[in-house]
C-alpha cells in the first residue's frame, strides 16, 4: 500500500496558460531573461554518460539562426562508440527503472514540470534566440512541454490508483474484483489531451492482470496506447 507521501493526486487536465504579453510585467520579465540569457552565449555544456560529465576534444557549436555569428553555447561531439555506451547503459538499468512504482514515477514528473514552469521565462529567451522564434511562439512551444509532463504525470498517478484498487480487492477478497481492478471508475481510468486533438490513453484493468491492462508504457514501458476517438 502506498504511503501518503507517495500518493500524487490526480487533477483534470488543464492546459498550462500562456503569457500575456499585453501586460507590462510580463513584457519587463521576458527582457530580463533576454539580458540573461545573451550574457551566458558562448557557455560550454557537457554531457551526462552513466550519471557521470563528460567532455570531448571535438566540440560544436548551437548559432542563432537569425544572427549566425552568435554562439548560444558549445556542446561536445560524441563520438559513435559513447553513443553506443549510452544506449547499453540505459537498457542495464531499464531493469531498476521498470520497478519504480507509477506513483514515484508522476512524482519525478510532477517535479520536472513545475522546473520548467519556474523557469518558462528564461527557457522562453533560449528558444527565441536559439530557435528564431518569437516570444508567443517560444511560450507556446514551453507550455507545450509542461502540458505533456503534466499529462504523462496524471497517467502515471492514475495507474498507481488502479493498481491500488485492484490489490484492495484482493486482499478483501470481493466478490468484484474486476470491476474493482479497473479503477475508480465503471470501465477504465481514461485521460485525453482533448485541446490537441490527440491519441488519448487508457488505463484498464481486469483481475487476470493486476488491475493494469493497458498501461500506456507509464507503468512498465511495455504496455500498449489505445487510440480512443473523444
Amino acid at each position: 500500500m502506498a504511503t501518503a507521501e507517495q500518493i500524487v493526486h490526480v487533477s483534470e487536465f488543464t492546459n498550462e496558460p500562456f503569457i500575456d504579453f499585453a501586460k507590462a510585467e510580463n513584457r519587463s520579465r521576458m527582457e530580463e531573461a533576454l539580458k540573461k540569457v545573451k550574457a551566458e552565449f558562448g557557455r560550454e555544456y557537457p554531457m551526462w554518460l552513466n550519471g557521470k560529465k563528460v567532455t570531448t576534444t571535438e566540440k560544436r557549436t548551437s548559432t542563432n539562426p537569425s544572427r549566425p555569428a552568435e554562439v548560444i553555447g558549445v556542446f561536445q561531439n560524441a563520438t559513435v562508440e559513447m553513443a553506443r555506451q549510452a544506449v547499453e547503459d540505459a537498457n542495464k538499468f531499464f531493469d531498476t527503472w521498470k520497478r519504480v512504482p507509477s506513483q514515484e514515477r508522476a512524482k519525478f514528473l510532477f517535479g520536472a514540470a513545475q522546473v520548467v514552469r519556474e523557469r518558462k521565462y528564461e527557457l522562453n529567451a533560449l528558444v527565441c534566440y536559439e530557435v528564431g522564434k518569437t516570444w508567443v511562439e517560444a511560450d507556446a512551444d514551453i507550455a507545450e512541454t509542461i502540458d505533456f509532463l503534466e499529462f504523462l504525470r496524471a497517467g502515471n498517478a492514475a495507474i498507481g490508483r488502479a493498481a491500488e484498487a485492484d490489490a484492495d480487492a484482493r486482499r478483501a477478497q470481493l466478490p468484484g474484483v474486476h470491476s474493482a481492478g479497473r479503477g475508480r471508475s465503471d470501465s477504465a481510468v481514461e485521460f485525453s489531451l482533448r485541446d490537441y486533438g490527440g491519441p488519448g490513453v487508457r488505463v484498464a484493468g481486469d483481475g487476470e492482470h493486476g488491475g493494469v491492462e493497458a498501461s500506456g508504457g507509464f507503468a512498465d514501458d511495455c504496455g500498449e496506447i489505445y487510440r480512443h476517438p473523444f
